[in-house]
């Protein structure tokens, strides 16, 4: 399980397929240089095979991998756009001694 998400968001039977898919999603990550981590280099289509050989995993695997990466990354944007520090000055802090 990964922190910070809900239970429910996995499916119940489905747990050891989705761990699976992130250790995948992390080989291929791993497989990559900080510049392609960034974005600053594009992704060819031989660095793209390049990654996925170095994970043991197939193309369409990575470029799903990016794909999500895309959908994240465009949720994340939207997110911020939504003055979230505005809502954050009626909460209290207590700090424990």
């Amino acid at each position: 399980m990964i922190p910070g998400f809900n239970a429910n968001m996995i499916p119940k039977g489905q747990e050891k397929e989705s761990t699976d898919r992130i250790k995948k999603f992390l080989s291929m990550m791993d497989s990559m240089t900080k510049k392609e981590l960034d974005c600053i280099e594009p992704l060819t289509e031989t660095r793209i095979m390049r990654i996925s050989r170095g994970a043991g995993t197939n193309p369409k695997e990575l470029l799903f991998l990016l794909g999500e990466h895309k959908k994240f990354a465009k949720m994340v944007e939207k997110m911020g756009k939504m003055n979230l520090d505005d809502n954050m000055d009626n909460v209290s802090i207590k700090f424990i001694n």
